[in-house]
Order: structure tokens, then sequence, then C-alpha cells
């Protein structure tokens, strides 16, 4: 088939007249109508641009389709020239590859990818708007990147080339508040990142219970019970780290709840009898605190003195009712009858409040 006839017919699918083709390629509406009625050929410069405006392949333009074994190994995840940095063998090998396929979002995000990571190396300006042309064409396109990656894997980019402005308008999810806070300090908003960080830590802080518990049930799936003990002991002894304040915080609470779960755990682990005491006894100190000065307001937890607001009160337990029913079930109940049990007890039951109590509910 000619390239006039394939001219034609994808114009006319598309809905284009003769003249939309003309101004988009820089030619006369008269060179066009010549290509379609076979009067005369496109010059071969052309040929790219006429296949990007029918949203074709330059192949599918020639009525020539072929999908070949190096198209596809460009396409792949796992760019074998990103791996090497073999920049000056793949580069070409994508431009071409796109020569031949434009409107192939995977071979435009291999390109970008690669223009971006030489970017990252050299912070070559021209280099990283190529790239960031390529990825913005494989988002339009469609391609195996996620659209929340790609948009930060553009704003790593621009980074790279010193437009932070542009940068941080691609990074919406708080995923990437580090990211961003590091563009709001280049940019000199350190008050901005400052906020932006205290936040990240804050739900980092507050999610690692979850993290570590999680993971170490993976691990004893898998049959891994010393890494299981280990996240335990690194929780407990992480957000405690958040309870060195002059003022009790609600992380005094949560660090009761770690300590009496490390607790647990050292008396099935190793049964070593003083450290299961003494993780009970901190335990109980974080609890009493918090309850005898409960405080459900973030800048009183350690680090957070620039984050503003404040912790859900539902539920009517502050920390020393939770703490001392675990106090009460096995395995600790099998102490009740020594002193440093009775001794927790008391203090526990002597502290304890409820939220009423504490004034925190009508």
């Amino acid at each position: 088939m000619n390239i006039g006839t394939k001219v034609g017919e994808y114009r006319r699918r598309k809905g284009a007249t003769q003249e939309d083709l003309a101004n988009y390629t820089g030619v006369s509406t008269a060179a066009v109508s010549k290509w379609e009625t076979e009067a005369s050929l496109p010059d071969i410069t052309l040929l790219p641009k006429i296949a990007e405006f029918l949203e074709i392949s330059i192949d599918t333009l020639m009525d020539f389709e072929i999908r070949t074994n190096e198209l596809d190994e460009l396409r792949r995840w796992d760019n074998k020239y990103l791996r090497t940095k073999d920049y000056n063998a793949g580069i070409p090998a994508y431009e071409k590859a796109i020569l031949r396929s434009p409107n192939d979002g995977d071979l435009h995000l291999g390109l970008g990818d690669l223009l971006s990571a030489k970017a990252s190396e050299n912070q070559c300006r021209d280099t990283g708007l190529r790239a960031v042309g390529h990825l913005e064409k494989a988002r339009k396109l469609g391609c195996w990147m996620n659209e929340r990656d790609l948009k930060q894997l553009i704003s790593f980019t621009y980074g790279c080339i010193g437009e932070y402005e542009k940068a941080l308008s691609y990074l919406e999810d708080s995923e990437y508040d580090i990211l961003a806070a590091d563009y709001e300090m280049k940019l000199g908003k350190y008050d901005q990142a400052k906020t932006r960080l205290y936040s990240k830590l804050f739900r980092t802080a507050f999610d690692f219970a979850l993290l570590t518990d999680r993971l170490g049930k993976c691990c004893e799936h898998d049959g891994d019970a010393e890494t299981q003990f280990q996240l335990t002991e690194l929780n407990a002894g992480f957000r405690e780290m958040f309870t060195k304040t002059e003022k009790a915080s609600y992380f005094d609470h949560l660090s009761a709840l770690d300590h009496m779960d490390l607790a647990k755990a050292i008396f099935w682990h190793s049964g070593d009898y003083n450290a299961v005491v003494d993780t009970v006894r901190k335990a109980v100190g974080h609890a009493v605190r918090f309850d005898e000065n409960p405080s459900f307001d973030i800048t009183d937890i350690g680090f957070m003195k620039g984050y503003c607001g404040s912790i859900s009160t539902s539920g009517d337990n502050l920390a020393c009712r939770s703490i001392l029913n675990r106090l009460k079930a096995e395995p600790f109940a099998g102490f009740a009858e020594e002193d440093w049990h009775k001794d927790c007890v008391n203090r526990l039951t002597s502290s304890m409040k409820s939220k009423k109590d504490a004034g925190l509910w009508e």
C-alpha cells in the first residue's frame, strides 16, 4: 500500500482535514493532497511528524508493521542500558526505535529514564528537559510505569537540573515528603520544609509499631524467631525516644504498650527473668506517667515542638488500665505472688484514671 493512501486513511479516521495535517507538518494543503492522490511522496524527514499527527508508527505509515526482539527488549522495565549506565549506546538505540514507533509509551519511558539518569550525573539542563519531554509523552501515551512513580521520576529529573518549583509541583503524594522538603530547602523555604518533615516524622513514629509487627509476623511465618524478636525490640526502643520530654505525652501510652509486648517477647524468646521484670517495670512507669498528667497534644511529644495538632481522645481508657489488664494475663499472671508484680499492680491501680477523671471528657 502506498504511503499517500495510508495518510489519507488515517487522517480520515482521526477526523482531521488536509489543512490540519498541513499546518502540523509545515507544508501546504496542496502538498498533502498530492500525497494522498499519490502524485508525490512526502519528504522522508517529515515521516516522524506525519506519524505523530496520525498517532501511528512509521512502520504502520509505510505498511511495514513488525515487532522485533530488539524493540521488545527496549520496552522492558529492566532497562539494560540504565543498569550499565551505557548512555552512548542506549540513547541512540531508543531514539532509533522511537522513529519507527513514535507513539509507543514504553519506548519514550525508556529513553526518558536514560536521559534522566544522565542528567542526574552531569546536571545538564538540556538533557534534563529532553528527559521530561519523553517522560511526559509516556504519561500521555500510557506505559508500564504507574502514574505516581512516573510523576516522581519527572520531579526527580527537574530537581537534577535545579528546577525545584517544577519538581515540587509533581509531588502530591505524602510518600515523597522527604524529597519535597529537600526541594523546599533548596528554595530557601526552611519553615515549610520543617513543617512537612515534622508531619512525616510523626506519621512514621505513629505507624512504626504496625510496620515492625507485620514484618515480624512474616519472619515468624518463615521460622525466623530471632529477627521477629529484634523487630519488637527495635520498635520499643525507637518509640520510647519520643518520650524523652519534661511532660508526659501520648507516646508514653504507646511506649507502655510497646514494652509490655517486648516483655512478653523476652519471656518466650529467652526466658530472661530479670529482663522481663525490668521491661514490665518500664512499661508501668510510662503508663503511670501518662495517666497522672495525660496529654493528647502533639507538641508535647518529643521532636514535635514545631508541629501543631492533637490526637483523638476517643475511648474511655488511659494507659494504666490497659497495662493492668495485660499484667493480669499470661504469661505475667504466673508471677502474681511475686513482690515486683504486686508493686506494679498497686502503682497502676493507684494512678489509673479514665478520661472523664482526667478532665478530658465532659
